[in-house]
């Protein structure tokens, strides 16, 4: 039964090539070191095939270490600590520094994507955050891609929160920036600076951000708060549908005095499925009227992958399309019958309008 989770994650690792998880210790790529395997023959057999996200991330932590070794001697030894926030500030000394620390987090995410393995996504997310400390102003939209990597590790609380505070750190920015830059230049290498709030997936976002704020919002952040809905939605669907089909049998309509029970083992009882339902709807509606391709793309996903990929996002355009299929594409197939749930929503979109206060529909 689904539970609204990738279910493909895998919390402790198991052989990139045969996919066997042995009692004994995994072997681990000596140089990229986020590749199992349980034998010699199985890394030698798989060398091929893993060869070139290896070399690239080997290439890049390399990189990134030089590349700050090198600040650190032409602009003073604590620059991670004093201007921490500001390096986009620092231009244009610190511009190959971000450009190679948000390779490393694409090459990570790109192996996390293939491996499913939570450690990779952990070093993926880690080297996007830490992107994201150093530079406030995000010249490279990297809090773009951090919701989607947070729901691939099944962290949809810390996703929804991520989005709400990027979106109101927006306009903080505009009107008060140095409020921002002090909660980066008091924070540490690693430190999740971000809100965190036990089960925020569940929250409604045109509650929690003012009207205006969710006009401007990204198209990332829609298509990701969508997928947090979605989770939501299935997972409650699959499991009423698994019950109703459970207490038709024989067995089942023995157990009738029971199914209150299960019901509430099964189903949260204090999630209102059909309040959810509706957030997807109205998110839909956003993200159509935000970029017309990018709803057909999800569910045809294919001709945006046999065409080069874009090098700039244009808001509104197949380009903006592409490049978060990238990191969503995956994410959203995994949920069961996410197709088809577009699909069926979408043709309602087409029809008509959701009647929204405070969304300007």
């Amino acid at each position: 039964m689904y539970e609204g989770k990738d279910p493909l994650l895998q919390d402790e690792p198991s052989c990139y090539h045969c996919s066997v998880k042995p009692t004994t210790k995994l072997l681990r790529c000596s140089r990229c070191h986020v590749a199992w395997y349980c034998t010699p023959t199985c890394q030698k057999a798989h060398h091929k095939k893993h060869r070139f996200l290896c070399m690239e991330i080997d290439k890049y932590t390399k990189l990134v270490d030089d590349e700050g070794n090198r600040l650190c001697a032409a602009l003073g030894a604590n620059i991670f600590e004093t201007e921490i926030g500001n390096f986009w500030g620092l231009l244009p000394a610190t511009a190959t520094y971000m450009d190679l620390t948000n390779a490393l987090a694409n090459w990570y995410s790109s192996l996390a994507l293939e491996c499913n393995v939570k450690e990779v996504w952990e070093k993926a997310l880690y080297h996007q955050l830490e992107h994201l400390q150093l530079g406030v102003l995000d010249r490279m939209d990297a809090r773009l891609r951090v919701p989607f990597f947070l729901l691939y590790m099944n962290r949809d609380d810390d996703a929804f929160t991520f989005i709400r505070y990027w979106v109101e750190t927006k306009e903080v920015l505009e009107t008060n920036p140095d409020a921002v830059f002090e909660r980066h230049r008091n924070s540490k290498s690693g430190d999740w600076l971000y809100p965190r709030e036990t089960d925020a997936r569940y929250l409604d976002i045109f509650d929690q951000v003012p009207g205006d704020l969710i006009q401007e919002m990204e198209l990332p952040f829609l298509v990701a708060l969508f997928l947090i809905k979605l989770r939501i939605v299935a997972s409650h669907d699959d499991a009423t549908e698994s019950m109703d089909i459970a207490f038709k049998t024989t067995g089942g309509q023995r157990i009738q005095e029971v199914q209150s029970a299960i019901a509430e083992m099964l189903v949260r009882q204090d999630v209102d499925a059909e309040n959810q339902r509706r957030q997807i709807y109205w998110l839909l509606f956003l993200i159509h009227r935000r970029n017309p391709h990018m709803l057909p793309g999800l569910t045809n996903p294919a001709p945006y992958f046999n065409r080069p990929p874009p090098t700039d996002r244009i808001a509104g355009e197949p380009s903006e399309v592409s490049m978060c299929l990238l990191d969503c594409k995956v994410a959203f197939y995994r949920v069961p019958a996410a197709p088809e749930i577009l699909k069926n929503i979408l043709a309602a979109i087409e029809s008509s309008a959701p009647t929204r206060p405070r969304i300007g529909c």
